[in-house]
């Protein structure tokens, strides 16, 4: 494994753990410690999912460009489901958010953590063509 692509899954893997840190942060101060274990805010699942796209991506080469794209598809969903979309009042919603400065505080870390993970799976294509072409 070449030094390159030692330091790209290290930054891979801080970009994924901010990602579950934000998401983590975001579930700790809306519904407490015990809300970190409960199955409807499905923290540990939701962070195994995201686990599981880093694994692919470092373990199966063949499937980094799908890896890249799932954790695309993973941080976009918690960026614009998690952190903007269930804040705001919608009918689409089982639940209604609270609307406290508190609340949003806590979306905007949740949706800014995702933000790193994104650009650095964009990233990976760009550093792979960039290889292929030299």
């Amino acid at each position: 494994m070449a030094q390159q692509e030692k330091y790209f899954i290290r930054q891979l893997s801080y970009t994924l753990a901010l990602a579950i840190i934000g998401f983590v942060i975001h579930n700790f101060r809306e519904f407490g410690f015990a809300g970190l274990f409960a199955m409807e805010a499905a923290t540990i699942p939701w962070s195994l999912i995201g686990i599981a796209g880093l694994l692919a991506w470092v373990y199966i080469p063949q499937a980094r460009k799908f890896a890249a794209l799932f954790l695309i598809f993973y941080a976009a969903l918690n960026l614009i489901g998690g952190g903007i979309l269930s804040v705001l009042p919608l009918s689409i919603f089982p639940f209604e958010p609270e609307q406290s400065i508190s609340h949003y505080i806590s979306h905007v870390i949740y949706g800014v953590s995702q933000i790193p993970l994104i650009w650095l799976c964009i990233q990976s294509f760009s550093l792979k063509e960039a290889k292929n072409d030299s």
